[in-house]
């Protein structure tokens, strides 16, 4: 696949991770910060049309980071979600920027491991607007909803994702790895996480129920032979995750 994302940290097993917020030092382009609002309002325009809700709020950016052996100290800073969207389908225009200008808003995204070894994913829900139909469970590091003071917090905030969007309890996730963080071709941060469930599938999809505020419709499991078959279903900008922990065919 074409590289057009760059791994800034990857471990074998789990760091030591500390983090602090700090001051942004993001640099503000006119042009770019005006397309970006614009882009917003038609999302919006977008959501209304089709009542589907949309959520605003302060998440966190990679300000920077130093990773030293078994270490890794993250630095916070914060953008408003609504800047990272419309920045989403601007990457031509930020490319041509100082990396200062990069949104570098942080996600986690984490491959969910059944007890009989099936890989969760979601089908989307239509209560969200998304331009995605499967998902990896994980989301944007929301400040507004979650602060995140320790590394702790971080693999609490993973383990909450997956206990909201597959309907299980905390105790069901028996262990978590962080494996890696990379820059998107877009230029966000995504922080790629592996979770063992105690639990099968069958047990899993079972108790699954859809309610009104689900991001998921329907919990997918995939046998590890199938994800890179699997992983090309996907949209272009996933396939990342799936190469940095072997599960992509070199083509």
């Amino acid at each position: 696949m074409d590289k057009s994302y760059k791994i800034l940290f990857k471990f074998e097993s789990n760091p030591k991770i500390f983090v602090s917020e700090v001051p942004s030092k993001r640099m503000i382009d006119s042009g770019l910060e005006k397309a970006s609002k614009q882009r917003w309002k038609e999302i919006k325009m977008e959501a209304d049309k089709t009542n589907k809700k949309l959520w605003d709020g302060d998440i966190y950016r990679l300000e920077s980071f130093t990773a030293q052996d078994d270490n890794l100290q993250i630095n916070f800073s914060v953008i408003p979600f609504s800047i990272r969207m419309g920045m989403n389908s601007l990457s031509d225009y930020i490319g041509k920027l100082d990396e200062n200008y990069r949104p570098k808003a942080l996600y986690t995204s984490c491959f969910v491991i059944t007890s009989d070894k099936k890989y969760l994913f979601i089908e989307k829900s239509k209560n969200y607007y998304s331009n995605k139909k499967i998902a990896f469970i994980g989301g944007v590091l929301s400040k507004t909803e979650n602060l995140i003071l320790s590394g702790e917090d971080l693999f609490e905030s993973v383990k909450n994702e997956i206990i909201e969007e597959i309907d299980v309890t905390g105790e069901v996730v028996e262990k978590m790895d962080f494996i890696a963080g990379y820059e998107s071709e877009n230029f966000n941060v995504c922080l790629v996480f592996k979770a063992n469930l105690n639990k099968s599938f069958f047990e899993i999809s079972k108790q699954f129920k859809e309610e009104a505020n689900s991001e998921a419709a329907k919990i997918i499991g995939i046998n590890q032979s199938e994800l890179s078959q699997f992983a090309r279903t996907m949209s272009v900008n996933e396939l990342p995750k799936f190469e940095i922990c072997g599960y992509l065919e070199q083509e």
